[in-house]
């Protein structure tokens, strides 16, 4: 019995894979032709951009067949098989994923009850076509690195966007990137930004369809930065001015320039740090301080917040340096009285000086400010130690450093007199200015209030 089911079942399945083959032999290279199979008479096509729609009659005995076969002709002028359609009743189709602009030739044959194909139809021959590029198309050259770029929208219903295009350098030739898209046929405008001062780029747009065919590319165009304002010349500074540096320069030509960036540095090559910005050509540097020196660059801002590069060249400033201190130059005691003068400075500014006395360790000095140049003191005491130091007053009231201490000391029996050297920390300093000054009828003594440090 077993043989028997082995006899009955070989049969079968010989009849089995000859089926499938004649099945699966449709989508092979060499199919068996049933010239008795009915033919399609005309295929019509209808073109678009990547795409090519096919619309055929249904032949005369559709139970004669299970489908239909599309062949398209390839570069070697071989037509292979590209869509088999398994309705017998079906009378369209498409080809997509096209190149647009190409020539295609086509042919369809139908599909008999046991897989063989009919005779193919007479090739017809079509082109695929384009998406006309953008029209107006605008790129800006006033933005600050940015560039603005507007088109008109395109004319194709189908499109749904745009792909904006940037020219760049890629292993030394000029190619075009993708920078950027827009989602809408009419949204046809795009920023593109961070880019360089004062550069020139160029652009192109390219139409997308909502089948992602691409329309030809738009004319290139050019697009530019706006440039920094021009670098400030022209810059001065004083060196005059008592605690103060005063800084000039020419005012900027640009009509966008709408504030200056005023930078300082200690040292003429070193690191410049931003001091102030001022609207005017001019900045009063407040320091402080006696014979400070900075060195000062000046950049323009303009409405777009552009800074121009920092001036070429720096201005040298310096407040003006305390007076020369004097030089104490004769020195006597008689009679328990003191006396000393000193040389005046050649400084023209000078206008009179300051006599520190210090009576003791603990108190603070006196301060006595005359016009000459020669001090006495008659009003010591026995047993205490008087020091004494002059400073020159400018007519800005600057101060100098005192002079080298000069001691007296009246003993009981005796006198010392004493002129010692000047100390790495005086004991004895300047006051920083005197406001009320007192002029003394000779140059004996006359006692200021004294002031504390």
């Amino acid at each position: 019995m077993l043989a028997a089911f082995k006899y009955v079942l070989i049969p079968f399945i010989a009849l089995f894979f000859i089926a499938c083959a004649n099945i699966f032999n449709t989508f092979g290279i060499k199919d068996r032709i049933d010239p008795s199979l009915p033919t399609i008479a005309q295929l019509r096509i209808l073109p678009d951009v990547s795409e090519v729609a096919f619309e055929w009659d249904l032949p005369s005995d559709v139970r004669m067949i299970n489908g239909y076969v599309i062949f398209r002709e390839n570069a070697k002028g071989e037509f292979k098989k590209v869509a088999i359609v398994k309705n017998p009743f079906a009378t369209h189709y498409y080809d997509k994923h096209l190149t647009p602009q190409t020539r295609y030739v086509y042919a369809i044959s139908t599909i008999g009850r046991d897989g063989s194909i009919s005779p193919r139809s007479t090739p017809v021959a079509t082109t695929t076509s384009f998406i006309d590029p953008v029209t107006l198309f605008y790129a800006s050259k006033e933005y600050a690195r940015t560039i603005k770029l507007i088109w008109s929208p395109s004319a194709n219903p189908s499109v749904t966007g745009y792909i904006i295009e940037r020219e760049a350098l890629k292993d030394n030739k000029h190619v075009f990137i993708k920078i950027g898209t827009t989602k809408d046929r009419f949204l046809s405008e795009y920023f593109d930004r961070n880019l360089a001062d004062g550069t020139t780029y160029k652009y192109r747009i390219i139409s997308q369809s909502f089948a992602k065919s691409l329309s030809l590319p738009s004319n290139v165009i050019e697009g530019r930065t706006r440039f920094l304002p021009d670098p400030i010349v022209n810059i001065t500074a004083t060196t005059d001015r008592p605690k103060q540096i005063y800084i000039e320069w020419d005012k900027s030509k640009d009509r966008d320039v709408v504030s200056y960036n005023v930078y300082y540095s200690s040292t003429l090559e070193g690191a410049y740090s931003l001091l102030a910005n001022v609207k005017g050509n001019s900045y009063l540097d407040n320091l402080q301080s006696d014979g400070t020196t900075r060195f000062y660059k000046v950049s323009a801002v303009d409405i777009y917040k552009l800074e121009s590069k920092l001036s070429v060249g720096a201005a040298k400033g310096r407040s003006l340096p305390k007076p020369t201190t004097p030089t104490i130059v004769t020195k006597s005691f008689a009679n328990n009285i003191a006396s000393f003068s000193w040389s005046k400075p050649s400084e023209a500014r000078i206008k009179s000086y300051i006599v520190y006395r210090k009576a003791g360790f603990f108190k603070d000095p006196d301060k006595f400010e005359i016009d000459g140049n020669s001090f006495s003191d008659k009003e010591m005491k026995p047993g205490i130690k008087y020091t004494y130091s002059v400073s020159s007053v400018d007519d800005n009231g600057l101060v100098s450093l005192p002079s080298a201490p000069l001691t007296f000391e009246i003993n009981n029996t005796n006198s010392n007199l004493e002129l010692t050297p000047v100390p790495i920390n005086p004991s004895i300093e300047p006051s920083h200015k005197v406001e009320h000054k007192h002029h003394p009828k000779n140059t004996t003594h006359k006692k200021q209030k004294s002031q504390k440090k």
